[in-house]
């Protein structure tokens, strides 16, 4: 039995199932150019949700919950912004093509 194909004796829970799809997608492409941006993604989805389940603890007993949940509603609207604003879209376009882009000197 290849150790890829194990299955686990009892069903993962919700959070181990996104890891396994996440380890599993890491494996179907094997470029540095796809797998290094994907576990950096993963970092930081991980240290922004701690972070966020720590701040808005902090707000709600300062100045209550309407007010943490307004603060916290700033964060994915300033990263959707900067994402809309500094990548672009890459739909379509090959993966040599985008990895060229990306490694070229001029690329900012």
């Amino acid at each position: 039995m290849r150790p890829g194909m194990w299955n686990p004796p009892v069903e993962p829970s919700r959070a181990e199932q996104v890891v396994i799809k996440a380890v599993r997608r890491a494996k179907l492409l094997c470029s540095s150019v796809s797998t290094e941006p994907r576990c950096r993604m993963v970092v930081f989805a991980v240290v922004g949700q701690s972070a966020s389940f720590v701040l808005a603890g902090l707000l709600i007993q300062v100045d209550g919950l309407s007010r943490a949940v307004l603060v916290l509603a700033l964060g994915p609207l300033a990263g959707a912004v900067l994402i809309a604003i500094r990548f672009p879209e890459t739909g379509g376009r090959e993966l040599e093509a985008i990895a060229a882009e990306l490694t070229s000197p001029d690329a900012t």
